[in-house]
């Protein structure tokens, strides 16, 4: 597909660098200025996104784009300021459609795999409070033989999928899993290093992993608060 793209930056070098690189119209000032935004076309702009470290400026920018037209707006925000948008609605009052931090979307990433190396793949819902994950199972599990309504898994845990010789099954309670069996669990991220644990994926799993950050800005402090 072949986009229109527009970007905005307050800082003249970098406009002047990227001019010569991208295949983009790139103007100098501030995304919070509506003569600017005007400029920009952001009047027929299907979507918007403010990606400056303000958030201020971020917040501004794309309340002023929705009221001036723009189909959708995205707007950063730092890892603090995110976890606020639980007691005050920041998308109702600025008319944003979607708001993310960087730094926290990165710290889940890394976490996701510092917790579950042997996964297959992870992945989260919910602002993290939900964690999806395959693994499949080793020969030495302790859980064949046993059908998923006998298994002692924790509450708010569900194994969603069982996939066998290439077929995926959605199981029952009397279903049993087999050595090989490719296993998706659904469920409390703090729970699942359990279920691996049961399943016999995570023989350390007493062990707390030891991690080194170098870096104590908005990302290394955010991985630091995740783990």
């Amino acid at each position: 597909f072949q986009h229109n793209t527009v970007l905005i930056d307050a800082h003249e070098g970098v406009v002047q660098e990227l001019g010569s690189q991208i295949d983009a119209k790139v103007i100098h000032g501030s995304g919070s200025s509506s003569d600017l935004l005007l400029e920009a076309g952001v009047t027929a702009c299907e979507v918007f996104f403010a990606l400056t470290s303000d958030d201020n400026t971020n917040l501004v920018s794309c309340s002023l784009a929705k009221k001036l037209g723009a189909q959708k707006v995205i707007c950063r925000l730092h890892p603090d300021l995110e976890r606020e948008a639980a007691l005050f609605d920041y998308k109702e009052h600025f008319g944003l459609d979607h708001i993310f931090s960087s730094e926290r979307l990165s710290a889940i990433e890394f976490v996701k795999h510092i917790r579950n190396p042997e996964s297959l793949f992870v992945e989260d819902f919910a602002r993290g409070q939900i964690e999806l994950q395959q693994l499949t199972l080793p020969r030495e599990s302790a859980v064949f033989g046993q059908s998923l309504a006998e298994l002692d898994l924790p509450t708010r845990v569900r194994i969603g999928a069982i996939e066998r010789e290439n077929r995926v099954l959605i199981p029952t309670a009397h279903d049993q899993l087999l050595p090989g069996d490719t296993v998706t669990i659904i469920g409390d991220p703090r729970k699942l290093p359990d279920v691996t644990a049961l399943f016999g994926n995570n023989l350390r799993k007493h062990e707390s992993p030891r991690v080194i950050i170098s870096g104590g800005g908005d990302y290394g402090f955010a991985l630091a608060q995740a783990l």
